[in-house]
């Protein structure tokens, strides 16, 4: 048993047999923010997926509310695991409000916890704003009274406002006890609201450690591991 309610242990995982993150420890606690930073192509969706259970690990181990588990994304998410992808799941077809009953949380739950998507309960998701689409994937996952929520790049093209709003909302829900993995490209903001990060690098976690710690590093961090990288990447395309 463990006190963690999500953990890697030396986890190997990728496509086909081959590998892209290489021995993986880390954890997350009841009522923690941890966050995964890194260039693109370091393997932090790799991760994720392996937690959640979207991927089988090729090496190592995933934990769930601190027991091993193997089981499928979707046993997971029935044991209180809740997954918020970049690509935020919502049917566009349907309204506001439908979206927001899919994890089987209240309407008004949501609503309580984002009342600006209230006037739009009866638009298409689809006819919604990027930031507003984002913030019905949150309040549906959040609704649903998660354990952990894991979440994939919430800021990815939305305004500085927006993703100060999202992540207010992850911190809120981690006072009351939910445990959140974080992957995230605004550094320094998502260093203001989480408790510990760790760096992957060429699928290897190169750095950790708490926040306050890695705040007085952001700007060597930026350089080193993602700015730099990035750069890097669009000269070679």
């Amino acid at each position: 048993m463990s006190n963690y309610l999500l953990e890697a242990r030396q986890l190997s995982a990728g496509y086909r047999g081959q590998a892209v993150v290489h021995d993986l420890a880390l954890q997350v606690a009841p009522g923690e923010i941890v966050c995964l930073f890194g260039p693109n192509g370091s393997g932090k969706t790799t991760s994720l997926l392996t937690l959640a259970g979207e991927l089988p690990p090729i090496a190592g181990s995933t934990w769930l509310l601190g027991a091993e588990c193997k089981a499928p994304l979707y046993e997971r998410v029935r044991s209180g695991l809740s997954i918020i992808t970049d690509e935020r799941s919502l049917i566009f077809g349907l309204s506001t409000r439908d979206n927001l009953r899919l994890r089987g949380g209240s309407v008004a739950d949501a609503i309580a916890l984002f009342p600006e998507l209230e006037p739009h309960l009866s638009r298409q998701a689809g006819l919604l704003s990027g930031g507003q689409q984002q913030m019905v994937a949150m309040a549906r996952s959040l609704a649903a009274r998660p354990k952990v929520l894991i979440a994939d790049e919430l800021s990815m093209g939305l305004a500085p406002q927006i993703v100060s709003r999202l992540l207010a909302s992850l911190r809120q829900a981690a006072d009351r006890g939910v445990g959140v993995l974080l992957v995230e490209q605004h550094v320094s903001q998502a260093l203001n609201v989480c408790d510990r990060a760790y760096i992957l690098n060429h699928g290897r976690v190169v750095l950790s450690g708490s926040a306050e710690e890695l705040k007085r590093q952001s700007a060597d961090i930026e350089a080193a591991y993602l700015f730099g990288h990035q750069a890097a990447e669009k000269t070679e395309s």
